[in-house]
């Protein structure tokens, strides 16, 4: 078998054809299968490639043999041609729809589906060349409104205009100690980015604070059992007492 190896002669077109594939190559077994083809064309014994790759001999001789069957890509674990057209293209358009943070996920669903199985190295690879990376969605204010946001920020300035800098104007709100939502990584086509709406749920502690614009280093807290309308005016109350804070 090595003997007929080192008479391994490839013709222009075949030679021009491997260096094209090598050059575009990105997966590196792939790679050193294009190698071991093109260095046995030049000359190079079985033993001088499986030194130069640091791979067995046995390894670049399944190589040669393979690409003499016709193959010439590494197709273990994850082979495109587990999945048709129609369930590729069905497997992207679920992808993007629902996020997947572990790739084992994605190999249930698809033996669920259609009976096929993928090992975890290969199901990596498969996302990788439809485009996946693993990565982090990026959270959005559940209760975002452009348009009351716009009008918030004209009703402001003209209070500024009004007052001018003769009253103090508070900002005021209550808080809770919550759970949000934690954002982690889950695999998303590349290029494209993931929403998810940030929510979270309310714990014991109910705070109220205030600040003054021009002034943000005085603040003023207070905890209450629950905030409600009686919780409110006690802490406006309270922000009347602090000449910082005077509320007129």
């Amino acid at each position: 078998m090595i003997s007929s190896m080192n008479r391994f002669i490839l013709t222009a077109e075949e030679k021009a054809s491997l260096e094209l594939q090598h050059l575009q190559c990105k997966e590196k077994k792939d790679s050193d299968r294009l190698k071991a083809v093109l260095l046995l064309s030049e000359g190079w014994t079985v033993a001088k490639i499986s030194q130069a790759l640091r791979v067995h001999q046995t390894t670049i001789i399944r190589y040669i043999n393979e690409y003499h069957d016709g193959k010439l890509k590494n197709e273990s674990g994850g082979s495109d041609s587990k999945l048709d057209v129609s369930q590729t293209e069905e497997l992207i358009s679920h992808l993007e729809a629902h996020t997947y943070h572990h790739v084992h996920e994605i190999i249930f669903f698809i033996k669920d589906k259609w009976g096929i199985s993928f090992s975890i190295p290969g199901m990596n690879k498969w996302l990788h060349r439809q485009a996946f990376s693993y990565k982090k969605p990026k959270g959005f204010p559940h209760k975002a409104n452009p348009k009351l946001q716009e009008e918030f920020i004209t009703e402001y300035e003209k209070l500024k205009s009004e007052v001018g800098g003769e009253e103090p104007i508070l900002f005021m709100d209550a808080v809770h100690p919550i759970q949000a939502t934690k954002l982690s990584y889950g695999w998303i086509r590349t290029g494209q980015t993931k929403h998810v709406e940030t929510t979270g749920s309310r714990t014991r502690l109910n705070i109220v604070g205030a600040i003054q614009l021009g002034n943000i280093a005085e603040t003023v807290t207070a905890q209450y059992e629950t905030i409600n309308g009686e919780s409110i005016v006690d802490f406006t109350h309270l922000t009347q007492h602090l000449s910082k804070f005077e509320v007129h």
